[in-house]
């Protein structure tokens, strides 16, 4: 098992990177300042346009609801933040078709602006803890020995997926808005209107389903719509967080190895990467696999490994298994007696 042991600094703390020699002061700085911000602070210090957005997006509201409902500063900012949050208390509610038709089109950006902060959140944890394991490894001072433009987008499949979501989503929000218009007796306006507003969860109250018909459809209908928008910011989150692990993985294997990253990969440290090390260290820097896969994998070796040589050999594969069919024999009559 001695390959466990030396597996050691392969799992050590980031931090361990301040001991690099051409840039130790600044990256242990650098890793430090990751360590302590927290995420969220970092995620919108990052996207500052997005903060600019969510700001104009809020005074847009405010003074549209004051100028066109005569409602008060006070009470317009009140209405947007309730929409803006999905609270939906509904004592306040938008009298005109085109207030409705506001009142839709904010909650469309609002819900689109709260699924940018998620997948930028996403990205940000994963691009913070992958890009500390890159900077273990790689000199950032190196060209990228391969192109990684590719990993800035959406594979096409991915796109693909996206667009059948989002089609389908629409699609839904379409046919419930027919379904409201003709089977509950709602305006055009307002059956776009309480579609919109229950789907994303706002539910101001303001409209309801009237009909017993409808009121049993809706039971089923709420669930369903609720259901199918979490999953397209699934969809979106996910698809977003795939093409960040994706340009950091290509961070850590498309750049040169410090020379404090190849003595951390160099299990043996005898100077020299064999495939082996070099698969295993990847794979535990990426996170795909953790320290007790490998301990684990290591251990079935060993067991299986009769002569300690660090071959496996088919006969050796042969005397295991009759010697595990052999005790599992046993346990089996100990149990009967």
């Amino acid at each position: 098992m001695a390959f466990v042991e030396e597996s050691a600094p392969l799992l050590a703390p980031a931090a361990s990177a301040a001991g690099m020699e051409d840039d130790g002061e600044k990256s242990s700085a650098k890793l430090e300042q990751m360590r302590t911000t927290p995420v969220w602070v970092s995620t919108l210090g990052k996207n500052w346009l997005l903060v600019v957005l969510v700001c104009a997006h809020f005074v847009v509201g405010t003074c549209f609801f004051h100028f066109y409902e005569n409602w008060s500063l006070e009470a317009s900012a009140y209405f947007c933040v309730v929409v803006l949050t999905t609270v939906g208390y509904g004592d306040i509610t938008p009298s005109s078709d085109l207030s409705k038709l506001f009142t839709c089109l904010y909650i469309c950006l609002s819900v689109g602006f709260v699924f940018s902060f998620l997948s930028l959140l996403v990205e940000n944890l994963i691009d913070s803890n992958l890009g500390k394991l890159v900077q273990n490894v790689a000199d950032h001072n190196s060209q990228d020995i391969s192109d990684a433009t590719a990993t800035d987008r959406l594979t096409k499949a991915e796109q693909h997926h996206l667009v059948a979501s989002t089609a389908f989503f629409v699609g839904l929000i379409f046919l419930s808005v027919i379904m409201f218009h003709f089977g509950d007796g709602m305006g055009f306006v307002d059956a776009i209107y309480f579609v919109i507003i229950t789907a994303s969860t706002v539910g101001l109250g303001d409209f309801h389903p009237r009909h017993a018909v409808m009121q049993t459809v809706s039971v089923f209908w709420i669930v369903f719509m609720t259901i199918s928008l979490g999953k397209l910011v699934g969809d979106y989150t996910s698809a977003f967080a795939a093409r960040s692990e994706r340009k950091a993985r290509k961070a850590l294997l498309s750049k040169a190895f410090t020379r404090q990253g190849f003595k951390m990969m160099d299990l043996d440290q005898d100077n020299a990467l064999r495939r082996f090390e070099f698969v295993v260290s990847m794979l535990l820097h990426l996170q795909k696999i953790e320290r007790g896969d490998v301990d684990d994998l290591l251990r079935a070796f060993d067991q299986r490994d009769l002569d300690r040589d660090g071959l496996l050999t088919h006969e050796e594969s042969e005397l295991y298994n009759q010697k595990y069919r052999s005790q599992s024999n046993m346990s089996s009559g100990l149990q009967r007696d």
